[in-house]
């Protein structure tokens, strides 16, 4: 059911954040200079290379999240809340009118914060946000 949807989602942040707190550490970054007609002497490969799999895996993961959402909401706004398919629409267009800001909003604060702090603030947000979703009628 719903409850155990919205409990699962909680338990996604809730690890993401502990992981984030736990493992997460800023990496240098080191500047490559190369010369114009460089060859890779390896091809890339994506099962092979963490740095493709793992931005990989969390764009698969993102997409995941999002497609649940996206196939869900509806149900739950006809299916559990009884409110009307006008309502569903409603909540989409105010999902995307929002979307926009908060990325402006977003890259501004990454500038001025570490992406640590902004990545714990991001999972306790979300998590927020799902154990609302739980506990209000």
């Amino acid at each position: 059911g719903y409850a155990g949807l919205f409990g699962g989602t909680i338990l996604c942040y809730l690890t993401a954040l502990l992981t984030i707190i736990i493992f997460y550490k800023e990496v240098e970054k080191k500047e490559v200079v190369r010369e114009a007609g460089y060859v890779e002497p390896v091809t890339p490969n994506l099962l092979r290379d963490m740095f493709l799999l793992i931005p990989f895996l969390a764009f698969v993961f993102l997409h995941v999240g999002q497609w649940m959402y996206t196939l869900n909401m509806p149900l739950f706004v006809t299916e559990y809340l009884h409110a009307k398919e006008a309502n569903v629409g409603y909540l989409a267009s105010l999902c995307a009118g929002l979307e926009v800001p908060f990325m402006i909003i977003l890259g501004i604060m990454s500038a001025k914060m570490e992406t640590r702090t902004l990545l714990m603030i991001g999972a306790i947000l979300g998590g927020g946000y799902y154990f609302s979703i739980g506990i209000f009628d």
